[in-house]
């Protein structure tokens, strides 16, 4: 849109800056044709150069949106984008719960595949005797030994603000394959080792939340593993005594003496 002298909006506001600036606008004669312009840059017909630019667009977003209306027919007006604190929208939102969705699942599966393996590769006699771990050879030779050895091993390597605390413990027995096994539990919930505890080729680990012999003789009975020795890093308490005599195994570390619970 141009003004009476064909100027667009830009050009006058620089000439009229222009007059402003070298005092012109203050000589100019204001008539009813040519009404006086203010300094807040106002044309003849006193209109900003906001007012201006409206009106020079408007006809064109009308003649797009007729366009726009002529080309897709009748549609519903857009609706606001609308998302939460995190700034996500719901389509967003659906996507991250069902990948979580597919993540848990497919960690649920791997988890029941490995339920339903095999605790360690020396089951029966499958393996040759060159490749048998050093643990599950140690047990099968030196059941007794191994394990006492075993346990103090592994109670000594716990931090050692932590030791008269922590009960490490080894169980040596065999399975239906007449094969040794080697379990090592811990009185710490689930089977956690702390570092630098870490099992040793052949072993397997009892996930119990109890005293580690109970949690040891609690995964030998699930798996039809026969319990021989049972062995603790620190003295073995009478009701887990009575526990490894209860399943037929040997104790083979020191056991607490009653008097010492009273």
């Amino acid at each position: 849109m141009l003004d009476d002298n064909g100027l667009n909006p830009a050009e006058y506001i620089a000439a009229w800056n222009r007059k402003v600036e070298s005092g012109e606008a203050d000589k100019e004669e204001a008539t009813a044709e040519q009404p006086r312009r203010d300094v807040d840059l106002r044309d003849s017909n006193g209109m900003t150069a906001a007012e201006l630019r409206f009106l020079r667009n408007k006809p064109i977003d009308e003649a797009e949106a007729k366009t726009a209306e002529a080309d897709t027919g009748d549609v519903e007006p857009r609706r606001s984008v609308v998302t939460d604190a995190q700034g996500r929208t719901g389509a967003e939102i659906r996507f991250q719960a069902a990948k979580r969705a597919e993540e848990a699942a497919k960690a649920k599966a791997l988890a029941e595949a490995a339920a339903d393996e095999p605790e360690t590769a020396n089951e029966g006699h499958d393996q040759e005797e060159g490749d048998l771990p050093d643990a599950i050879r140690a047990a099968r030779d030196q059941p007794r030994e191994f394990a006492e050895q075993r346990a103090a091993e592994l109670q000594a390597l716990l931090p050692e603000a932590r030791r008269g605390r922590i009960t490490m413990g080894v169980g040596v027995g065999t399975d239906t394959g007449g094969g040794a096994r080697v379990v090592i539990g811990t009185s710490e919930d689930n089977g956690y080792l702390r570092k630098p505890l870490q099992l040793a080729a052949g072993e397997e680990i009892a996930e119990g939340r109890g005293h580690a012999e109970t949690s040891i003789l609690d995964h030998m009975d699930a798996r039809d593993i026969r319990p021989s020795h049972i062995a603790a890093g620190r003295p073995i308490c009478p009701p887990c005594a009575d526990r490894v005599a209860a399943a037929g195994a040997e104790p083979a570390s020191p056991l607490k003496n009653a008097k010492e619970d009273q």
